[in-house]
């Protein structure tokens, strides 16, 4: 797939006017998430430089041909010996006298070595220079993920009939990834959270070997990379005949769920979106039971921003996708999730999850 769909230059106009970019000042990236979206590189090594005018992407051999015929956007910078000694030789010579690192994606080590290549370059930190950019999606980056949305709900319909009495967690998360990859996706957004019965009480527990048996809970959490974009999804399901309290709890944080779907605008705090979730379960007495934040951005990562949660302060924008996933657990009983992914459009929440949120009973045949 060529990457020209994107409008890099428009991305990188916006990174500059947010950086304050002059000529002698520039970005550094080398997180490859980062990379690819102000370039459309793919590839396991690489750099990218922004100055206040221009742009570099630098790599070594592997990729030259690469990033040709990928249509990726800058001037290649050519490394032919160490990463680190051409890309400091590079910087050197034009003249560039502040480079500004991201905090949280910048290793020591890339740090470390620049530095004591470049002692007259002056060096600063900025934490997460992405986040308000890609925080917003694009058309074209809404369609993808809209796709990705669809073929995971897919993806899940066809795993339904594998659930049956004995399959292990284990052997149901490859069942998963198997199908993901069947339906075009390139990998999967992180491992498959399968978790039967009591082992469904944590909230990000590890599918392990435990068998399905008669009268459990089943808790599903995955998601797969379409075309560079995260997908993610939850669903509790039944296998047998729950009781009454299950299904009365269900019942009340799918209400919830819904009822933040239906209330969140654009224009509040990420805070102000999940405390409406928070606020709903605890006026039927299960906010107790509900420890983590409401939801998480997806895109290129399977966590980036908007967080919403009780700290996050960001603004509810149009554009922004996201997770709604209000979860209650109950330790050594079960745990209940529901997850969609959202996009925001038209001031509301639009569901991208193609999949029913009634409580679904398994019954074995």
């Amino acid at each position: 797939m060529k990457n020209f769909q994107f409008d890099f230059k428009n991305r990188i106009q916006k990174l500059r006017d947010f950086l304050c970019l002059k000529k002698q000042k520039a970005v550094l990236f080398t997180d490859l998430k980062d990379i690819f979206y102000f370039s459309g590189f793919k590839g396991s090594k690489a750099f990218l430089l922004i100055t206040g005018d221009k742009e570099f992407l630098i790599t070594d051999f592997r990729y030259f041909e690469k990033v040709d015929k990928d249509g990726c956007y800058g001037e290649l910078f050519k490394v032919k010996s160490s990463y680190f000694d051409d890309t400091a030789g590079f910087i050197f010579s034009l003249k560039i006298k502040e480079i500004v690192l991201d905090e949280a994606k910048t290793t020591c080590e890339i740090y470390n070595e620049l530095t004591s290549r470049l002692p007259e370059t002056s060096f600063s930190f900025q934490k997460n220079i992405s986040n308000e950019i890609r925080g917003v999606k694009e058309k074209e980056e809404i369609e993808i993920i809209k796709e990705g949305a669809l073929k995971t709900s897919k993806v899940f319909e066809k795993a339904l009939s594998f659930l049956t009495k004995g399959i292990t967690e284990k052997s149901f998360a490859l069942i998963l990834e198997d199908l993901l990859k069947k339906e075009g996706f390139e990998n999967v957004s992180f491992p498959p959270i399968v978790l039967f019965g009591k082992n469904s009480s944590m909230p990000h527990g590890e599918s392990g070997n435990t068998p399905l048996d008669e009268n459990q809970a089943v808790l599903v959490d995955f998601g797969g990379i379409y075309k560079g974009y995260c997908t993610d999804f939850t669903r509790t399901l039944f296998f047998g005949n729950p009781d009454s309290s299950f299904i009365h709890i269900y019942s009340k944080l799918l209400n919830c769920q819904k009822t933040v779907i239906d209330k969140a605008r654009t224009g509040m705090k990420a805070f102000q979106v999940d405390a409406i979730g928070r606020e709903c379960l605890d006026s039927v007495s299960l906010g107790e039971f509900f420890q983590h934040s409401l939801g998480h951005g997806v895109g290129l990562e399977i966590h980036e921003s908007p967080m919403v949660s009780p700290f996050s302060d960001i603004v509810i924008e149009n554009g922004m996708v996201f997770t709604v996933e209000p979860g209650v657990y109950f330790e050594n009983r079960f745990g209940i999730r529901i997850e969609d992914m959202v996009v925001v459009e038209n001031d509301r929440l639009n569901v991208l999850t193609d999949f029913p949120k009634e409580l679904i009973l398994i019954k074995q045949e």
